[in-house]
């Protein structure tokens, strides 16, 4: 068991939550630095009405709980910002840059959502901080409110909203009409000084749009509509948000440092993020690592940050711990977007897709966040995988009063996938096509265009997948076990279905900018400097064994989340999310320093102490030995490793640090190093010394991809690099509409392997997630904002019964025998790359799983209950969870009662 794992199985104190003051000076990780031994306590008081103004607090009851400090924000008089201001103390604590920002109520102000903090209320007894956070939904009737100031609907839900922001988008310009204006689009689109609807906080994807498409879709005798709706979704973490924070000075005068030791899945994103977006004056941050306690896109770029910097100044310099309970986690913790996607498409007797349209709204709920990139991505995944002569699509993320929406596993894919996947599964079934076979046909290849128009340059397994998919045990015996469990006697009163859905899944971002850094320290042990955290998916584990496999039995280790770090060392912008881009990223970036490395450092000091100086070296020669503590030259000799590592760390070159760009290929340069040319796919390359002098290594012939200048216009896709998976589910559904899951086989496209094991156990998590916002989870209808009184007693969510009776199986499909993982791209700056692309690729694949899972399940109920799915047409699933309810309304009536029949007869 690696010592990351036993530390969390044995109650090592590593997440957020076990951390007291006195607890840093004994953690290496943190440098050992003396936080002290006083730790405050605090939590934030929520607003439990929408739109009502906050007239006053009753402080002296807060005070008989136990507070010391209640701070709120307020205006300051007449200028034009406000102050974080302690009503106890009667002093401010901090300004604010942004008066309008909504992460906290501006006393004498009306609501914006319910849940957003009132006031934060600072304990230095833990025991009356623990009484008064079980109490904090009786203290509530602490905050006096105004009546409604606009009368607004109080009880408006996601989906009304919605369908609501639906019915009044103008087609043509995709904005709503003014003279509709609803109770919610005022906090969507705000009204700016002059009265009239200001775009602040709207986020639309309508430049690719295309009106012949619209007109087309009108004409044509052959289209099949879809809208699906999907619900907000929690993460369900296991580790709700905390974290411990101080502020200290800076090194700037009138600059206040503030130290954060908080779970997030992208430092350097969130240093970014409050130091641009964040709204206190005159703080810089410093955010410490620790354990996640689940990720999921839940912990990136999250406003808890915000919140627990606020509570860090509320310490005055005595460290503060601001922890959410379970019930504030769900009150405040980021939900997966709720969503409305609509489609229409038209098709052929040859079964061509001729015209395809598609306009998602996506829920962001009260905070903008991510809600802009995830629309963009949904609509940008809107035609799945396959092929059209015509398409367009729009999308456009809302903000309301809702729950805060946030990146989540998926995207917004898989809300998209729930459309789409459904919809070729209609067309097949009035083709009378083999829905696999039929998705073979219509799937995207090389160099087609995605729904922007934009070719995918990059090769693309779709075929060989869908191949594999069809010739599976579980595809091509799915007719003969159907009609053996219908007849078996054991299962009266009981259906059996089987359904696929196929996705193209696109990883990364536009722009991907991984770092990694290698080097000795002074135990001559190596150490290595990566920007993915340890969330549970495997990335850094899988780091550590292949980097550990190279350099045999020297012992490595693994720094996580130095995003910031690494941006520091190489003065630019690095990848700091540990999702799918972890081990895509950092493995490109290790080969390539590695062979840097040993060419110019290790190489010639080994061949020096084996008595041949002045030999090239050849880099695959090298080799650390995996017992014994050599390196080993091929065909010249061995050495001590000791002796070697003494004379690197001597050097100006004990470490080597490398940034790497990829929009649709790989930023290329070459670099001069010791009077030679080498080149390198990367940006960037910086050789360090033991004492952190760094050393920029001279770059010449280079191109950046994510420069716009250098590539072409049509070679800058949204998304170019895609894992491609087929998911066959097999489903059993009752009289009653209850759905149980059987087995699934998923068929995919890792392309290259760290590990198999941790693969399928991505793929099985996958599943599990997935299966839970198909069939239970749905954060619950009520008033715009938080629910007050949810547990996991009222929030389903799917239980070890719950997975596959049969198991869940993993397949991979591997590319032929000297296929190119990547294809060539041409620069504008007629640079020729003077090596080839790199042979590997490792995809991301922990989104994979979780977004064709919900249509599979969709497509199989279908499959079970109807014995001619053509017949099933009007009928699809439009909303998930696929509750018994949906089951119902979708079940032909004979059926249902013959299936009681059946089920009566065999209980006797």
């Amino acid at each position: 068991m690696r010592e990351s794992h036993r530390d969390v199985v044995t109650g090592k104190k590593i997440f957020a939550r076990d951390l007291r003051a006195k607890d840093i000076g004994d953690l290496a990780v943190y440098g050992e630095a003396n936080w002290g031994n006083t730790t405050l306590s605090a939590f934030y008081l929520r607003a439990t009405l929408f739109d009502h103004a906050v007239l006053r607090i009753d402080v002296s009851r807060l005070q008989d709980l136990g507070a010391i400090r209640c701070v709120v924000k307020r205006p300051k008089g007449e200028d034009d910002f406000c102050e974080f201001y302690d009503l106890l103390a009667d002093e401010p604590l901090a300004r604010f840059k942004d008066p309008a920002d909504d992460y906290l109520v501006t006393m004498g102000n009306p609501t914006k959502f319910v849940g957003q903090p009132v006031c934060l209320l600072v304990f230095e007894d833990r025991e009356k901080f623990l009484d008064a956070q079980r109490e904090k939904q009786a203290l509530a009737d602490a905050i006096e409110y105004s009546d409604s100031s606009a009368k607004l609907n109080q009880s408006f839900e996601s989906g009304e909203f919605l369908d609501e922001a639906a019915s009044i988008f103008v087609p043509r310009s995709w904005e709503p009409d003014a003279s509709t204006w609803g109770n919610w689009i005022h906090w969507y689109w705000g009204k700016g000084s002059n009265g009239k609807p200001t775009k602040k906080y709207a986020v639309s994807s309508a430049k690719q749009y295309n009106g012949t498409v619209s007109e087309q879709l009108d004409k044509s005798k052959h289209v099949l509509q879809l809208t699906t709706r999907t619900s907000a979704v929690d993460t369900g973490h296991l580790e709700p948000d905390s974290a411990l924070g101080r502020v200290q000075p800076s090194k700037v005068k009138g600059v206040r440092l503030v130290e954060l030791i908080i779970p997030t899945q992208s430092h350097s994103q969130e240093i970014v993020s409050f130091t641009k977006r964040n709204t206190i004056e005159n703080c810089e941050f410093n955010l410490l690592p620790c354990r996640l306690g689940g990720g999921f896109g839940g912990r990136s770029a999250s406003q808890f940050g915000y919140y627990a910097a606020l509570a860090a100044l509320a310490g005055k310099g005595l460290p503060v711990r601001l922890e959410y309970d379970r019930l504030e986690q769900f009150v405040a913790g980021i939900k997966r977007h709720p969503s409305r996607v609509e489609t229409r498409l038209s098709y052929n007797k040859k079964g061509e897709i001729d015209a395809f349209e598609s306009n998602v709204l996506v829920d962001g709920g009260s905070v903008q966040n991510l809600s802009g990139s995830v629309a963009k991505l949904s609509r940008h995944s809107t035609l799945g995988a396959y092929r059209t002569k015509k398409q367009t699509g729009r999308a456009a993320a809302l903000k309301n009063s809702g729950v805060l929406s946030g990146s989540m596993r998926g995207f917004g894919i898989p809300q998209a996938l729930f459309n789409i996947e459904q919809q070729i599964d209609r067309l097949a079934a009035k083709l009378g096509k083999d829905p696999v076979a039929y998705r073979k046909q219509i799937a995207i290849k090389t160099n087609d265009p995605d729904i922007d128009g934009k070719p995918h340059r990059q090769p693309l397994m779709n075929a060989e997948v869908l191949d594999a998919a069809s010739q599976s045990v579980h595809w091509k015996s799915r007719d003969k076990r159907k009609a053996d469990f219908n007849k078996h006697p054991d299962n009266a009163g009981k259906r059996f279905g089987t359904g696929m859905a196929f996705a193209m899944e696109a990883y990364g971002t536009s722009r991907d900018t991984p770092a990694l850094g290698l080097r000795l320290n002074e135990a001559l042990e190596i150490e290595v400097v990566g920007f993915p955290v340890r969330m549970g998916q495997g990335t850094v584990d899988g780091l550590e064994s292949l980097i550990q496999g190279v350099f045999g039995s020297v012992p490595v280790t693994v720094q996580t989340g130095q995003g910031h770090h690494l941006a520091s060392i190489l003065k630019s912008g690095v990848d700091t999310n540990a999702a799918a881009k972890g081990t895509f990223g950092s493995v490109h970036v290790f080969r390539q320093i590695y062979d840097v490395w040993m060419k110019y450092v290790w190489g010639p000091e080994l061949l020096k102490e084996l008595n041949k100086p002045g030999v090239d070296v050849e880099v695959e020669k090298i080799a650390f030995d995996p017992a014994d503590r050599e390196i080993h030259y091929e065909g010249i000799g061995s050495a001590p490793y000791e002796e070697i590592a003494k004379k690197v760390l001597g050097s100006a070159r004990a470490g080597i640090f490398g940034l790497a760009k990829f929009k649709n290929t790989w930023a290329y340069g070459e670099f001069q190093v010791d009077g030679k040319s080498e080149p390198r796919w990367l940006a960037r390359l910086v050789f360090s010394s033991r004492w952190g002098a760094t050393h920029f290594v001279d770059v010449m012939n280079a191109f950046d991809p994510t420069n716009r200048k250098h590539l072409a216009k049509e070679d800058q896709p949204y998304r170019s690099l895609f894992a491609s998976a087929a998911c066959l589910v097999d489903t059993v559904v009752d009289y009653h509409g209850v759905v149980d899951i059987e087995r699934v086989t998923i068929i995919l496209d890792a392309g290259s392997r760290l590990s198999d094991k941790r693969i399928k156990a991505q793929i099985e998590g996958g599943i599990a997630q997935g299966l839970g916002h198909t069939l239970f989870e749905k954060y619950p209808a009520g008033p715009l904002g938080g629910q007050r009184q949810i547990n996991f007693d009222r929030y389903a969510m799917p239980r070890l019964r719950h997975m596959p009776n049969q198991g869940i199986e993993t397949q991979f499909v591997d590319p032929k025998k000297g296929q190119p993982v990547l294809s060539k791209i041409n620069n504008t700056l007629n640079i020729k790359p003077k090596i080839d692309l790199p042979k590997e690729l490792y995809k991301g694949i922990s989104e994979v799983s979780i977004s064709p899972i919900a249509p599979a399940i969709a497509n199989a109920v279908i499959d079970a209950i109807y014995s001619d799915v053509s017949e099933a047409d009007e009928r699809r699933f439009t909303h998930w969870p696929i509750t018994p309810n949906e089951v119902l309304q979708r079940m032909p009536e004979e059926l249902r009662e013959d299936l009681k029949n059946q089920a009566q007869e065999a209980k006797g």
